[in-house]
């Protein structure tokens, strides 16, 4: 946590609100030599110590992100070492504070998962046949479904969206609906 003491020359509290913003978005990733080198130098240090500022934000970030909940100021002054400067923890706690709900929504977000409905529609529609002796109308149901997939291809950008069409009878819909009102009963049960 050390490297964080490297905030103090920050030029400003955007500059450090914009640091922690771009070291959450490439949390995972690698960040290159350039990259670490942008961040020296608009904090006025050397590259090695851009890199161990880089090493205790994502730390700290990640300490927040698993280890608060909810996101309170005074549980955040314990992620700190005692002594720690106490109005760079102020404002270390306010941008966390700030940020953390922001962060863990990106953060459940990207998690893979299941393929998630994002939007469902849905008309009757009546399919009919005929020759000279003989009519037939059977209504159906085509149901559209827009899923939203579980593949991040890069972080921070929304997986890609599926639409689904299928076709469904009297008797598949009354199946179905048997169903869900069963999953409904046990979800109900569950407290």
């Amino acid at each position: 946590m050390d490297g964080l003491l490297h905030l103090l020359k920050a030029p400003s509290k955007k500059a450090v609100d914009d640091v922690f913003a771009f070291i959450f978005k490439n949390r995972f990733g690698t960040i290159t030599e350039e990259q670490q080198t942008q961040v020296a130098q608009g904090f006025g240090i050397s590259n090695d110590e851009a890199s161990e500022l880089i090493s205790s934000a994502r730390l700290l970030i990640q300490n927040a992100l698993y280890e608060y909940q909810p996101p309170t100021l005074p549980k955040f002054a314990t992620l700190f070492p005692s002594g720690f400067h106490p109005n760079l923890l102020q404002l270390l706690s306010q941008l966390l504070t700030a940020r953390l709900p922001t962060w863990r929504d990106a953060s459940i977000s990207s998690i893979s998962s299941l393929p998630r409905m994002t939007k469902m529609d849905w008309r009757i529609d009546v399919k009919s046949a005929s020759d000279s002796v003989y009519r037939m109308s059977v209504p159906t149901v085509l149901v559209g479904i827009q899923v939203q997939g579980s593949v991040h291809s890069k972080v921070g950008e929304e997986p890609p969206v599926k639409n689904v069409v299928f076709e469904l009878n009297k008797e598949t819909i009354a199946t179905m609906i048997d169903g869900l009102k069963f999953v409904q009963g046990q979800l109900n049960s569950i407290k």
